[in-house]
């Protein structure tokens, strides 16, 4: 029987799938595997050579006689030592590398030596240096097992279950869907349990019993709901902000061409304040950014938020000099983005103008690409190094601003949510300054940010941080807000 691993040398990370990108040592094919069907082996490299030859035989005019096994040379290890010396470097056989690696059940590679070296060759070196040649990974193929036939009484079986869930799904589309009653299972099932296809009605109970108010996920939900007027109010209101910021303009269905037209949908939700008082009702237009293509209508994605770890040490040091805490939220933060790349979106589900025969481009960055959360931090880094703020190296999240050295405010950023830390009359200028560009909304001292409550007490410097309302939250989804409290965490016997 043929070996069931190849020797590989790593590569690096794919960039298109979750795994590593490897290259075969016997024809320099190019492969990928994730972590489960590989081995690393660090005490491993191969020669610098021969992996020369491979590629100039493979990708140029190159015609070189290369061994039947590969040169695989076990290197010497630790920080003291670097590079192997000549009585360091054995040459292992491929056949016997391989035989080494377990094939029960698992996968298997050999990692990346960081002080991998080449064996000794009378040849030239290869144009790689000795420290940064790649390990070596053993890839074994893992047999596949083939599913057992399915049986004529099961395929009934699944066509009975598609056929009602269609059904269901046509009954109850469009409508205002109650919760069914949950009470508490106290029998464990003996079989696989499967999602109902009433699995609406369980998500719609989830939401019910946390928020009180059935959140639509879909325009026809929200029109058929009892709060329609809330949340038509919204979606109007979301529309005038696009509009506002010119974040597209129409255009004939034929100018995309070749391009692909991206849908959009509506999400709505309810805000609270730190008591779980509704404060307003919330529309979103988002755009369906899981249909982009890399590369084509997208590139770069990252974008930095600030820890909160650091939010309690920029309020420990704020309170420490009696400073002001201030929350300001950005409206719409995502649109004020430039957008470089050419996207077509169609119209919004319920506000289309002149028929479906025109559909959006977007001219500035819109919630739900890929790329908005990278261009609104780029945005409104771009804004703050023009005030003077300075980011700190320690947390991308935290600007300061100085003068002569001596901190005279503190910024924290995450996504959409600042807090200036600072006197209030300079905290007052710093928001006015920042009014010039975004539209802030001022919701005062801190005291509810991120799902935490924060409560600050400067006479005796305290600060205390809770999660009262996620704690009713969650003994309202189980039942238990009517239980008797108790003082300390377990009962004491």
């Amino acid at each position: 029987m043929e070996p069931r691993a190849r020797l590989a040398l790593l590569l690096g990370y794919s960039l298109t799938t979750l795994g590593y990108k490897f290259m075969d040592l016997k024809t320099a094919q190019v492969i990928t595997a994730q972590g489960g069907n590989v081995r690393f082996h660090e005490e491993f490299t191969a020669d610098g050579t021969y992996v020369r030859k491979l590629l100039e035989n493979a990708y140029s005019d190159g015609d070189h006689q290369l061994p039947d096994t590969v040169p695989v040379a076990r290197v010497k290890t630790g920080m003291d030592s670097y590079l192997p010396t000549q009585n360091d470097v054995s040459v292992v056989n491929l056949e016997q590398l391989i035989e080494e690696v377990p094939f029960a059940g698992a996968s298997t590679a050999i990692a990346p030596s960081s002080s991998g070296s080449p064996t000794k060759s009378s040849s030239p070196p290869a144009s790689r240096s000795a420290e940064q040649q790649p390990g070596i990974a053993v890839l074994v193929a893992v047999p596949v097992e083939t599913p057992p036939p399915v049986s004529k009484a099961a395929k009934k079986r699944r066509k009975r279950r598609a056929r009602k869930q269609a059904e269901v799904e046509k009954e109850t589309s469009g409508f205002d869907i109650q919760p069914p009653p949950m009470e508490p299972c106290l029998k464990r099932p003996r079989w696989t349990q499967r999602p109902s296809v009433r699995l609406k009605d369980y998500v719609v109970g989830n939401v019910m019993t946390i928020t009180d108010i059935l959140i639509p996920t879909a325009y026809k939900q929200a029109r058929a709901s009892k709060h329609w007027h809330q949340w038509r109010a919204a979606m109007l209101a979301e529309l005038e902000s696009l509009r506002g910021h010119k974040t597209w303009k129409l255009q004939p269905r034929n100018m995309a061409k070749n391009l692909k037209v991206i849908t959009c949908r509506w999400v709505f939700a309810v805000k609270r304040d730190e008591r779980g008082h509704i404060k307003r009702f919330k529309a979103r237009l988002v755009i369906h950014g899981f249909k982009q293509q890399l590369g084509i209508n997208y590139s770069e994605t990252y974008a930095p938020v600030i820890r909160f770890e650091t939010i309690r040490a920029a309020i420990y040091f704020t309170v420490q000099r009696d400073w002001e805490v201030l929350q300001y939220d950005v409206k719409t933060a995502f649109l004020y983005g430039e957008l470089e790349e050419l996207i077509f979106m169609e119209q919004p589900p319920g506000f289309q103008v002149d028929g479906p025969g025109f559909i959006c481009r977007l001219l500035k960055s819109l919630y739900g690409l890929k790329q908005a959360p990278n261009i609104w931090n780029k945005t409104l880094h771009a804004k703050l190094l023009t005030m003077d703020f300075k980011r700190t190296e320690s947390d991308y999240g935290l600007y300061m601003l100085k003068e002569e050295n001596e901190v005279k405010l503190l910024l924290t950023v995450y996504v959409d949510d600042l807090l200036l830390m600072g006197p209030r009359d300079l905290c007052a200028k710093v928001a006015a300054s920042l009014q010039e560009t975004f539209e802030l909304t001022t919701m005062g001292n801190v005291k509810y940010l991120l799902g935490v409550e924060i409560l600050i007490n400067r006479p005796r410097l305290e600060i205390v941080y809770c999660q009262r309302q996620y704690v009713h939250e969650v003994l309202k989804r189980f039942h238990m807000e009517n239980c008797n409290g108790c003082a300390t965490p377990e009962a004491k016997k």
